[in-house]
């Protein structure tokens, strides 16, 4: 895990958060790497995105913000103080100091997707290359 530039941590929406989920969350938090959360099986009939986030925040961190939210920005700004300074001058929160968030793992961002149907997938690919 010492190599690791970042993790990509997949939760099954069918399943949410399991035993192993916390597991390696706590690996993951404890050599200090940097996650992104991707949601999959989002087509099967499943628990609500907001339901899901909720069980995200209260077992893994309220620092998980569902990225394609509209309150984004919002939802953000209460992962670092540099975002709520940024977002209350502005309205808003730059790329730049989102990806110091990430890095920081002051902020996970979440995804939520189906990997099968390609649904999602595409945003969360551009957003880990940003």
């Amino acid at each position: 895990l010492q190599v690791l530039d970042y993790a990509i941590l997949v939760i099954s929406a069918s399943d949410g958060i399991r035993p192993h989920t916390e597991t390696l969350w706590k690996l993951l938090r404890r050599h200090g790497i940097p996650v992104f959360i991707f949601i999959n099986k989002m087509d099967l009939p499943s628990s609500s995105r907001s339901e899901l986030m909720g069980e995200i925040k209260k077992e893994l961190s309220e620092a998980c913000v569902d990225y394609s939210a509209e309150s984004f920005a919002e939802e953000a700004a209460f992962c670092s103080e540099e975002l709520f300074d940024e977002y209350e001058e502005t309205g808003k929160v730059n790329s730049g100091s989102i990806i110091n968030a990430v890095l920081s793992r002051r902020m996970f961002m979440c995804f939520f997707g189906s990997a099968l149907l390609a649904e999602g997938t595409e945003e969360f690919f551009s957003a880990i290359r940003k």
